[in-house]
């Protein structure tokens, strides 16, 4: 979760246009690249079987609404994400999933081109589909 949350905030804050100081009431949309890269060498399984996830990028957006001067609740959304699950590195499934986001987020009055924030939020990764294989 912390590495699509770190993703998507850097896309975001290359995407998103500038602005001096977001007021009360304001909505602000932004496009962006999220990454979601689970644990890939989990163990083994019955004590022969290497398994591994691999990771996935999709688009995301974003809408943001500030509820005071600065500070913003955001809601990020993506496409599916799919995942490929393997077994001493055969193909054995794959999972798809999508992992909404609601963030807090403060931006910094800084009046320059490029406005950065720190923000804080919660996740919940719904499971879409899982697929095996063999």
């Amino acid at each position: 979760m912390m590495k699509l949350l770190a993703a998507a905030s850097i896309g975001l804050a290359l995407a998103a246009s500038a602005a001096a100081a977001q007021e009360a009431g304001q909505f602000t949309i932004g496009v962006g690249i999220g990454s979601v890269a689970p644990k890939n060498n989990n163990g083994t399984l019955a004590g022969a079987f290497r398994s591994s996830v691999g990771s996935n990028v999709q688009p995301t957006v974003t809408f943001e609404y500030f509820v005071a001067r600065n500070i913003g609740i955001e809601v990020l959304a993506a496409t599916p994400f799919k995942h490929n699950l393997r077994l001493n590195g055969a193909k054995a499934g794959e999972v798809t999933q999508l992992p909404p986001t609601v963030s807090v987020q403060y931006h910094f009055d800084n009046g320059g081109a490029l406005v950065p924030f720190v923000g804080v939020g919660v996740n919940y990764t719904a499971v879409l589909k899982v697929k095996e294989s063999g």
